[in-house]
């Protein structure tokens, strides 16, 4: 369904963000888009180790760029000022990518969502690992207060 849902919003102009648990879970969203025959080119932001998209057969179908790639080109679509869909349908991310305040992936989300030139599309697969009250992640997606459980100092996202 996810799959789908992706697809659906890239064609209505959307920018389809999947978040999910783990980079390992990017591949079951890529065989679901390829089970349907929709597929979409992600921009994957992850851990290069783990940003492996593979095919049914094994074979690569993505791979997520060396860490200080990532970074570059988020910068360099926030300097350009618009999301690089020349390259790019998707982006594919794991949570935990979330959970380091003030890092290059979260000003490039909070960027993306104020961006006018195009609407984006958040599918949060396993969402349920990103909730709670002292989650970093939640707050993110909330726009909530975050106060540090370790802390208690609030952080501004």
């Amino acid at each position: 369904v996810a799959a789908a849902i992706m697809y659906w919003a890239h064609r209505r102009g959307y920018i389809p963000v999947f978040f999910t648990e783990g980079a390992n879970l990017f591949t079951d969203m890529w065989r679901d888009m390829t089970d349907i025959d929709r597929r979409l080119r992600p921009f994957v932001i992850a851990a290069p180790s783990e940003g492996t998209i593979k095919n049914k057969d094994g074979s690569e179908a993505f791979k997520a760029m060396s860490v200080e790639a990532q970074k570059a080109a988020m910068r360099e679509m926030m300097e350009a000022g618009r999301f690089d869909a020349d390259k790019y349908d998707a982006i594919f991310i794991p949570y935990s990518q979330l959970q380091i305040h003030g890092n290059t992936q979260v000003a490039f989300l909070k960027w993306l969502s104020n961006a006018a030139q195009k609407k984006i599309f958040f599918v949060l697969d396993e969402s349920h690992k990103a909730a709670g009250d002292t989650s970093l992640t939640g707050a993110v997606f909330t726009g909530e207060e975050y106060i540090d459980p370790k802390t208690r100092h609030s952080i501004d996202l």
